[in-house]
């Protein structure tokens, strides 16, 4: 029994010598390696030493970035997705320039889905056009007062200008408009600014073809024509005139408004007189009657006819 002992104990010795040799082995070989083999060596016999709730440890928080990086990733596609929708589901109002041959004419569109509420609209420079009879542009209700609702896909398109008057008066071809509208739903107000620039066409011409909108215009003009040469369904009014006594009468009138004029301003003491001699200038040689004398000094107005002249 006790040389089977003693042959364990023996057998063990020499396993602890043989492992003292390998390590010795290992050392010297770590030692006369390169050191980043060494270092690989470390990190391996490191992990083989690790226990398995330290791997399970490891295995949990992997999971848990996993589910971090899935979160973020998910909310960003969620906030793209409500910003999509915000951005279609949305009012958009355009303001811009049309031209149609030689014609200016301003547009205001509301391109999205919504209705646009509170529009204002203002240029720099202040809109100006060479007709600016009764009021300039910038004046107008849609400058001052804006529009209160604007429908979606709805159109508004108005004359501003012709282009060759616009370049002769010197008038401004680029300007810098602002937009300003409200959606339901959004506290905050829709804000826009663009640039609308005429300058392109300058030194440009446009050979315009007639077209069957052009033939419906000319139609419903000549309709409108004869409607009023009509006297209700009983055909057409018609009115002569003897060109002789218009001509005649003509005449007579522009001798009795120079009278007039001179009267109103003191130049004349014998109406009578003055307008006889205006009278005979014209071709008429018979005293004018008392009533034109009379309308004349009172300074009023008065009808007349060539005939009085011949009784």
């Amino acid at each position: 029994m006790r040389r089977g002992v003693d042959r364990v104990e023996d057998v063990g010795l020499a396993g602890n010598r043989q492992v003292d040799r390998v390590d010795e082995r290992v050392h010297v070989h770590l030692e006369h390696s390169d050191p980043d083999l060494c270092r690989s060596h470390i990190v391996t016999h490191m992990i083989a030493a690790w226990s398995p709730a330290a791997w399970s440890a490891i295995a949990a928080w992997v999971a848990v970035v996993g589910v971090g990086v899935s979160l973020f990733f998910a909310y960003r596609q969620v906030r793209e997705a409500i910003q999509l929708r915000e951005a279609q589901a949305r009012p958009f109002v355009v303001v811009d320039f049309e031209m149609d041959s030689v014609l200016i004419h301003l547009t205001i569109e509301n391109t999205g889905l919504l209705p646009a509420e509170d529009v204002h609209i203002s240029f720099d420079p202040p809109m100006r056009s060479t007709r600016d009879d009764p009021w300039p542009p910038e004046k107008s209700t849609l400058m001052t007062t804006g529009i209160p609702t604007l429908p979606p896909r709805k159109k508004y398109r108005f004359f501003i200008d012709t282009f060759p008057e616009r370049l002769e008066a010197g008038l401004p071809l680029t300007y810098e408009v602002k937009v300003t509208y409200r959606g339901s739903g959004r506290k905050a107000p829709f804000e826009g600014t663009n640039t609308l620039d005429l300058t392109f066409l300058v030194g440009l011409g446009e050979a315009r073809r007639k077209t069957l909108h052009d033939l419906a215009s000319s139609v419903e003009d000549i309709a409108k024509r004869l409607k009023g040469w009509s006297k209700g369904f009983n055909g057409l009014r018609v009115y002569t005139v003897d060109s002789e006594t218009d001509d005649r009468e003509s005449l007579i009138g522009l001798a009795i408004n120079g009278v007039e004029r001179k009267t109103a301003a003191g130049e004349i003491s014998d109406v009578r007189a003055a307008l006889r001699d205006a009278l005979m200038n014209v071709g008429e040689e018979n005293e004018p009657p008392d009533r034109w004398v009379t309308a004349i000094e009172e300074g009023r107005q008065f009808r007349f006819s060539g005939s009085e002249l011949d009784s």
